[in-house]
């Protein structure tokens, strides 16, 4: 009796031991496939709007599914290209159409937050709740149908608030120096590019911001550093007035170029970026703060909000200390 006792129990420490192994190895299995959705996303967040676009139409779900995530992310006012996929046969890329749809409708119901106008001391009671029609996950196709329609409907009564067209030769100016940057290629765009680093005048600065959401790869990245070296040479109170612009890409390049010019008196100005909404705007900010302090204290590319204010004020107190 005793033996037989001693082989059940040793069965069952050895199945007991098969099924850990089996965990670990769907533990494994679920961190590689994070690690691959969180590659994807990144690279979703630098794509040129082409190339974002024609990910959210991609036969890869996961595909599809960053793409959609990445438009909320990066401010895009994409709701036409959103709304078909709320009818998607995958409930991610559902869900994830869905959440940049939400983001979008704060962003259109509190143009002051899309702006950077409303100021670090507004209070959430103040703004205007967000719309969210749905669907929910695991909707049936009927609760599809139904939320697309009703966010069709939404965005159709909000036609008349969307971007307003340009309207004078100031604003269009920088929008035909980008058109000519977009439409360059190989030494010809860096020809240009030069060009508009060393020309004078506020249209050349905001040719090359309007320029890069169209721009990707080399191309995107020489672009970005033409407008951190053409903002490198401005006044440091034109850069502080940058850090606090409509567009992300001067907010980006006036956190590079004070970083540049190691003006470490900006520091806890340029801290308050790790807050921005765009991605490559928190990127750059940490680079350029890592470079004026000599210290990391992050925040990590996926760090929590309060993982984001911590970083905040421990770059801040760093600025107290010296």
């Amino acid at each position: 009796m005793p033996n037989e006792l001693g082989r059940v129990l040793q069965g069952y420490l050895s199945q007991q031991q098969q099924d850990l192994q089996l965990q670990q190895e769907q533990l494994q299995l679920l961190q590689r496939e994070q690690e691959h959705l969180l590659k994807l996303l990144r690279d979703a967040l630098d794509m040129s709007e082409e190339e974002l676009r024609a990910a959210l139409k991609s036969t890869n779900a996961r595909k599809r599914f960053v793409a959609a995530y990445a438009v909320g992310e990066r401010r895009l006012f994409w709701q036409d290209d959103l709304i078909p996929l709320l009818k998607d046969n995958t409930d991610p890329v559902r869900q994830a159409s869905r959440r940049s749809l939400v983001i979008l409708s704060f962003l259109q119901l509190n143009p002051e937050v899309a702006s950077g106008t409303a100021g670090n001391g507004a209070s959430l009671a103040e703004l205007t709740k967000p719309r969210d029609f749905g669907p929910l996950p695991g909707a049936k196709r009927a609760a599809r149908d139904k939320a697309a329609d009703e966010w069709a409907d939404w965005w159709n009564d909000q036609s008349k608030a969307t971007l307003k067209p340009l309207n004078s030769r100031k604003e269009a100016e920088p929008d035909a120096l980008a058109g000519r940057l977009v439409k360059a290629t190989g030494e010809r765009r860096k020809e240009l590019l030069k060009e508009y680093v060393e020309t004078s005048g506020t249209e050349y600065t905001l040719a090359i911001a309007h320029a890069i959401p169209s721009l990707s790869g080399d191309a995107r990245k020489e672009a970005r550093e033409a407008l951190a070296e053409r903002l490198s040479n401005r006044k440091e109170t034109t850069l502080r007035r940058y850090l606090e612009d409509d567009d992300p890409e001067i907010r980006r390049g006036a956190a590079l170029a004070l970083g540049m010019r190691d003006a470490k008196e900006t520091v806890a100005e340029v801290a308050k970026l790790l807050l921005d909404a765009d991605p490559s705007v928190v990127r750059a900010t940490h680079a350029s703060l890592r470079s004026l302090t000599g210290e990391d204290y992050g925040p990590t590319p996926y760090a929590t909000e309060e993982e984001k204010q911590e970083a905040v004020k421990k770059y801040q107190a760093w600025r107290v200390r010296k």
